[in-house]
This record gives C-alpha cells, sequence and structure tokens, in this order.
C-alpha cells in the first residue's frame, strides 16, 4: 500500500518567527533596563533588584530564542513549548505575551510534526 506523505504544515515556522522576535525583543529590553533606567531616589537601596530583574528577563530571552530553534526544526516539542512560555515571561504584558502566546497556540496545532 502506498503511504501519503502528508505537507508540513508552516506553523511550527510561524511560532519560531515569533519566538525568534520576543526573544531579541526581550534581550533589548533587558539590556535597556540595567544599562539606562534609573530607580527613584526612594528605591536605590534595591538596585540588586533591577540587575536581578535584568538578568532574569535576558535568560528567559535566551531560551525562547532555544524554543524558537527546536520549532524551525520540528524537534523536541517540549523544549518548544518550554520556549514559548519563557517568551510569555519575558516582556511583560503586551507584545511579548502576545507573540509568545499565538507562537504557543501554533505549536499545539503542529504537535504531530515534531520529532522526540
Amino acid at each position: 500500500w502506498p503511504i501519503a506523505i502528508v505537507p508540513a504544515s508552516p506553523y511550527p515556522s510561524y511560532a519560531a518567527v515569533l519566538m525568534f522576535g520576543t526573544g531579541v525583543l526581550g534581550i533589548f529590553i533587558a539590556v535597556y533596563n540595567f544599562l539606562f533606567e534609573e530607580l527613584p531616589v526612594e528605591l536605590k537601596e534595591f538596585e540588586g533588584i533591577k540587575e536581578c530583574c535584568s538578568e532574569l528577563t535576558a535568560l528567559l530571552a535566551v531560551v525562547c530564542i532555544l524554543g524558537g530553534y527546536f520549532a524551525l526544526k520540528r524537534q523536541r516539542f517540549m523544549l518548544a513549548i518550554v520556549g514559548a512560555i519563557a517568551g510569555m515571561m519575558t516582556v511583560g504584558l503586551y507584545v511579548g505575551f502576545v507573540m509568545s502566546l499565538v507562537a504557543l497556540i501554533l505549536l499545539a496545532i503542529s504537535q504531530k510534526e515534531f520529532k522526540n
């Protein structure tokens, strides 16, 4: 019996592009906050928290970019999902959250295309 070859959908590639965009945006925001954002005078004692949050944002952005790589290669579905979830926490509740949420939905739709 001939086996029908189903063409791959573009959804994982779209998710990867969204995750790459979220990761790069997250890294830019982390670097900007670390270098240029000034805390009010009454919060100067919390300077270490600002640095820690910038580093955490950069780490989550790198995880998002790695998840985008795995989504593009259609490998390791769970790592791609983790990358999308990390992207949701990277940039805040605006652009990055929406981009990563759409990427998460696209990944969930195309789960059968991944090799584990």
